[in-house]
C-alpha cells in the first residue's frame, strides 16, 4: 500500500487590460496594466467555489474569484499602477495518490508471480483550480471602451431592455450629455472611462446601466467590451489534477 500527497499552493494573479491603451501599435499588449483601487478586496466576495466548473468560460451567473471593482482602467495613455503580479493566489490545489498492489506466486520456486495493482490519481476527487489567465491567449480585463456617442440602434437595444421605465429617455438627450464632456477637438476627455466598477460588474448585462447618467453610460460603455473571464479560475481536467481516475493493471513474471 502506498500513497502521495501534494498540497501545491495557488499561482500569483497577472493583472493586465487586453488593449494598449492607446500607447501605439500593439507593442503594449499585455504590458498596460489597470489601476489598483484602495481598500477593494482583490478577492471577489461574491465568488462561489462551486461556480468555476468550466473549461474556460465561466458559467453563467457565477463571479470571477478576482474582483473587478478592485480595478479601473488607467487613464488612456498611461501604463497603470497595478504590479506585474498581485498576491492574491488561486486556491490550494491538493492531490492524493493511492495505490494498493498485491503479488500471488505461481509454483514453488518462487520465480513466477502475477502482480495485481490498483491506482487511484486524485483518490478524494477534490476539484482543483488555476487561474484562467495563463498560457498563449490570456484573459486581461478588456478592449477599449467606444469613444463614438451611442447610436439610435444603440439606443432602441437599451430602451427595449426594459421600456416601462425608459420609454420617456429619449436619444437626444443621452447624445447631448455625452457630447458635453468633449474637448475643443471633439475627444473625449483621457480620463473618461477612469471610473470604479461596481460590485457584481462581471456579470451585470451591458443594458441594465442608467445610461442617462455619466457614470451609468461609461459603465455600459466599459461593460460592452470588458472580458467577463477576467480573474476566473478554470478547472484541471487533464493528468492527476482532474477527477478522481482508476486504474487497474494485472502483470506476469514468469
Amino acid at each position: 500500500i502506498s500513497g502521495v500527497l501534494r498540497l501545491p499552493g495557488g499561482l500569483p494573479f497577472l493583472p493586465f487590460i487586453t488593449d494598449p491603451n492607446h500607447l501605439g501599435g500593439v507593442l503594449f499588449n499585455r504590458y498596460v496594466r489597470p489601476d489598483i483601487v484602495p481598500g477593494v478586496p482583490l478577492r471577489n466576495p461574491l465568488w462561489k467555489r462551486s461556480c468555476p466548473t468550466g473549461a474556460s468560460t465561466p458559467p453563467s451567473g457565477c463571479e470571477p474569484y478576482i474582483n473587478p471593482a478592485a480595478f479601473m482602467r488607467p487613464v488612456k495613455g498611461s501604463l497603470g499602477n497595478a504590479p506585474r503580479t498581485l498576491d492574491i493566489r488561486s486556491p490550494r490545489q491538493e492531490y492524493f495518490d493511492f495505490s494498493i498492489s498485491k503479488d500471488l506466486p505461481l509454483g514453488k520456486e518462487g520465480k513466477r508471480r502475477i502482480n495485481l495493482r490498483v491506482d487511484l490519481l486524485n483518490a478524494f476527487n477534490h476539484p482543483n483550480f488555476r487561474y484562467n489567465n495563463t498560457g498563449n491567449t490570456p484573459f486581461g480585463m478588456g478592449t477599449f471602451p467606444s469613444e463614438t456617442t451611442i447610436n439610435a440602434t444603440e439606443f432602441a437595444t437599451w430602451q427595449a431592455f426594459s421600456p416601462s421605465t425608459r420609454s420617456a429617455v429619449t436619444l437626444t438627450q443621452v447624445q447631448t450629455l455625452v457630447n458635453a464632456t468633449r474637448t475643443a477637438a471633439g475627444a473625449l476627455p483621457l480620463d473618461f472611462y477612469h471610473v470604479q466598477l461596481p460590485q457584481g460588474f462581471a456579470t451585470r448585462d451591458p443594458l441594465s446601466f442608467d445610461i442617462t447618467t455619466l457614470e451609468g453610460y461609461k459603465l455600459y460603455r466599459i461593460r460592452q467590451t470588458y472580458d467577463a473571464n477576467f480573474g476566473s479560475l478554470f478547472a484541471i481536467q487533464n493528468g492527476t489534477g482532474g477527477p478522481r481516475y482508476l486504474q487497474f493493471g494485472v502483470r506476469i513474471f514468469f
